[in-house]
C-alpha cells in the first residue's frame, strides 16, 4: 500500500479532521501535518471556511481513528531520500505534506469512504496511481451512499459548500498538474515554483532565463505603478513582477491573468496554473520572474511536446495455454512503442487477483521482449483474466483482459 518514502513518528494529537501533530525523530517540538487528499470541514474558527457540525464530527472521527496511537506512519508523495523529503514536501504554511497510516490502515481512504471529506485534488491527484484509484473508488462509494459531505442538509442542516462545483474545479486543476507531471518526467528543466524552490533561489541570484510551472493566486500593486502576482506560499515565496501595470502592455498582462488564471473564492474559479517563461531576479532575497509580455504566460508547452521523447510500453500478446503443460511455459510479449530505451527494473505485472510477476532487463525503442512467466508468481488463468503492466512507481502503463473463449491451446492472444 505504501509507495513513497515513509517514516514512523510519535503521535501527539488531532487538530482537525485533516490535520494532526506529531514528533519527528529526535525533535522535542511537535510538527503539524497537512494530510494529503483530505479537505474536511472546519471544527475550529480562524479559517475562511465556516465551522460546521460535520466539521466537528470529522474531528471526532479522526480522534477515534488515532485514539490508541502512540506512533503513526507518514508517507511522502515522492521517493527521494528522507532529508530531501523533509525540505521539499511542505505546504504554503510550512506544514509537511504527507499521507498517514495507523495499524496498516490508510486514514485518507477511511475519511473519504465514510463521507467526512471529498477526495481533495485541488493541488493535484495523489502522486501514486494506486492511491489515486483507491481514493476515487472511496469517493464514489460515499457518493453512492449519499454520506457526509454529499448530504449537506442531513449533516449540517444547510448547504455550506457546493461540492459538486468545487470538485469539478479541483479536477480541472488536477488535470493541469497531471500534464505538468508528464512534461517534468522527460524535461526536468521546467521548474515547479514549490518543489524546485531551492533551485529557483539559486538561479535567481545569477539572473537565469527559465520556464516555471506555477500557481497564480493574487494581484498586488507595489511602488505605485508596478504589479506582483503571488503564488500564496509563505514557505516558498515567489512572484511574477510586472513593471508599470498602468501601461498598455501591463494592462494586457493583468487582464489575461484576471480573466483566465486568478481565482476569487470558490465561486469565481480560474485555471490557477500556468507556464511562465522569463528572467529570474531577486527582491528582498526572494525569487521573482519579470513579465513584460502576456506571451510569456501560457496554458501548456505544446510546442515542445512534439520534440519530447515518450515512454510507452504495452502488452502485445500473451499465451495462457501453451501446447502441453502450462507450468513454466506461459508467456507474454511487451513492445516498446516509444522513443526512449526503457529499463524494466522495478516494473511488474499484476493479475486481477493481485498476484504479481517482477520484470527485469531493458527494451530498446521499437523492440519486443518475451516474458516467461513463473507459475508461482502470476499464472495466466485459462478461464480469463485481466493483466496490468505497472512501472516502478506503481503507475499503470498498460492493461489488457481476455475471456475463457479467447483461450485456445498453443495460440497467442493478440492485442492491438
Amino acid at each position: 500500500m505504501i509507495k513513497g518514502t515513509h517514516l514512523t513518528v510519535k503521535f501527539n494529537r488531532v487538530v482537525d479532521g485533516d490535520t494532526i501533530r506529531v514528533y519527528l525523530p529526535n525533535d522535542d517540538q511537535d510538527e503539524s501535518l497537512r494530510i494529503l487528499a483530505l479537505d474536511t470541514e472546519e471544527s475550529n474558527s480562524g479559517s475562511s471556511k465556516p465551522v460546521t457540525p460535520w466539521g466537528k464530527q470529522a474531528k471526532q472521527r479522526a480522534q477515534h481513528f488515532f485514539e490508541d496511537a502512540d506512533e503513526v506512519i507518514i508517507e511522502f508523495p515522492g521517493n527521494e531520500d528522507l532529508a530531501t523529503c523533509l525540505i521539499k514536501y511542505r505546504g504554503n504554511f510550512g506544514r509537511l505534506l504527507v499521507y498517514v497510516y495507523h495499524k496498516g490502515v490508510d486514514f485518507q481512504e477511511t475519511m473519504i469512504r465514510e463521507g467526512y471529506s471529498p477526495y481533495f485534488m485541488k493541488y493535484g491527484n495523489a502522486e501514486f496511481t494506486s492511491h489515486h484509484l483507491r481514493y476515487q473508488r472511496a469517493e464514489r462509494e460515499a457518493q453512492r451512499q449519499h454520506l457526509g459531505v454529499w448530504d449537506q442538509i442531513t449533516v449540517n442542516g444547510v448547504t455550506h459548500r457546493n461540492y459538486a462545483a468545487l470538485t469539478t474545479w479541483w479536477q480541472l486543476r488536477a488535470s493541469i498538474i497531471d500534464g505538468y507531471r508528464s512534461i517534468r518526467a522527460i524535461d526536468s528543466s521546467v521548474l515547479n515554483t514549490r518543489l524546485d524552490y531551492i533551485n529557483l533561489v539559486a538561479q535567481a541570484q545569477t539572473g537565469e532565463r527559465v520556464t516555471v510551472f506555477t500557481e497564480l493566486r493574487s494581484h498586488t500593486r507595489v511602488g505605485g505603478r508596478h504589479g506582483l502576482i503571488g503564488i500564496g506560499s509563505i514557505q516558498q515565496p515567489f512572484n511574477l513582477f510586472i513593471p508599470n501595470i498602468d501601461s498598455e502592455t501591463g494592462q494586457e498582462i493583468l487582464n489575461l491573468l484576471e480573466s483566465r488564471y486568478l481565482s476569487h473564492g470558490d465561486d469565481q474559479p480560474g485555471r490557477s496554473y500556468a507556464y511562465v517563461s522569463g528572467v529570474l531576479s531577486t527582491f528582498n532575497g526572494q525569487p521573482q520572474l519579470v513579465v513584460t509580455s502576456a506571451d510569456q504566460i501560457s496554458d501548456s508547452l505544446d510546442n515542445r511536446m512534439d520534440l519530447m521523447p515518450q515512454v510507452a510500453v504495452r502488452i502485445t500478446s500473451l499465451l495462457p495455454n501453451p501446447a502441453g503443460a502450462d507450468a513454466g511455459f506461459e508467456r507474454l510479449n511487451l513492445r516498446n512503442t516509444g522513443s526512449l530505451k526503457v529499463s524494466l527494473e522495478g516494473w511488474f505485472l499484476q493479475d486481477h487477483a493481485g498476484s504479481r510477476a517482477a520484470l527485469h532487463g531493458d527494451i530498446e525503442p521499437g523492440e519486443t521482449a518475451e516474458i516467461q512467466l513463473q507459475p508461482r508468481e502470476m499464472p495466466l488463468n485459462n478461464t480469463g483474466d485481466a493483466i496490468t503492466l505497472m512501472d516502478g512507481n506503481g503507475k499503470i502503463m498498460n492493461a489488457v483482459s481476455y475471456r475463457a473463449s479467447d483461450v485456445v491451446s498453443g495460440q497467442l492472444i493478440l492485442f492491438a
